[in-house]
């Protein structure tokens, strides 16, 4: 099935779910679920939202058991966390990288067969101008932590793509008494682009998208099923300090992978002699 976005300002959120389960977004599901949220932005509207998600999947996949995972949440009991509540640095593996030789660091529960939905709220981010969906797996990979986002955001999408991908928020981002809306699909490019235009702004003014599109395909058109979003205010960073912050992080960056490289110049050098020996016949 095509990969679409499903935008919606109904108030009842069964009714939004019952519109993803006519989707068919749900049929093939037979494994346990892992809801990964956070709670920057929106947080008591993120929470029933949670919530909501977990009631209308129990109803609707009881077979499906659902844990919950907050990244860099520690607190709660294991029954409230979940099976899959694993802190980054109790429980992580390193795998590779094709942003870094010595590779990135994933929280281990990754390699696991489940079904993961991530639910955000949108809000604006000084790195991003605005983030959402994509800024949640992200954070699971705060270990790594002389990555820039746009790095962390890559490749969180590369190795852990949720199966769900759910943002809310308010129309102004400022006002919890606005009015609530959700987009959900089941591409985070989308949903992200969605939540962008609905801000006034294009996904190539994203840095995170631009990112992106220079290692993969990237569509920057969702399609978009029956309701468009409203009109989104406050949910986006000034321009300027976007520029300057990735400006710095990309001079910070250059200087890491400088003093790496010297290491492993460092590292080797004693094997010029040997390798030298060898080619003159020595």
């Amino acid at each position: 099935m095509t990969r679409r976005a499903l935008e919606g300002r109904s108030s009842n959120l069964n009714d939004l779910w019952q519109q993803v389960a006519d989707l068919g977004w749900f049929e093939s599901w037979t494994d346990p679920s892992v809801v990964q949220f956070d709670r920057i932005w929106h947080e008591s509207l993120v929470l029933d939202t949670v919530a909501s998600f977990e009631a209308f999947l129990r109803d609707q996949k009881p077979e499906c058991d659902s844990s919950r995972f907050e990244p860099g949440e520690t607190s709660g009991t294991p029954a409230e966390l979940g099976r899959f509540s694993a802190t980054l640095g109790q429980d992580s593996l390193v795998v590779s990288s094709p942003i870094d030789p010595f590779g990135v660091r994933v929280p281990s529960f990754w390699f696991e067969s489940f079904h993961l939905v991530t639910i955000a709220g949108a809000g604006p981010d000084p790195y991003c101008r605005l983030s959402s969906a994509m800024r949640v797996p992200a954070s699971a990979l705060a270990a790594n932590k002389k990555w820039k986002l746009v790095e962390l955001i890559h490749e969180s999408h590369r190795l852990g793509e949720s199966d769900l991908n759910i943002a809310c928020g308010h129309t102004d981002c400022s006002d919890p008494e606005s009015e609530r809306w959700w987009a959900v699909g089941r591409c985070d490019q989308s949903v992200e682009v969605a939540v962008a235009r609905a801000s006034g702004l294009s996904a190539k003014q994203l840095p995170h998208l631009g990112y992106l599109a220079k290692h993969e395909d990237v569509s920057f058109t969702p399609v978009v099923e029956e309701l468009e979003l409203p009109r989104l205010r406050g949910c986006t960073a000034p321009a300027w300090k976007t520029w300057t912050l990735n400006l710095l992080q990309g001079f910070e960056g250059s200087l890491r992978r400088l003093f790496n490289d010297l290491g492993l110049v460092g590292s080797n050098l004693h094997l010029v002699p040997k390798y030298l020996r060898s080619r003159l016949g020595k």
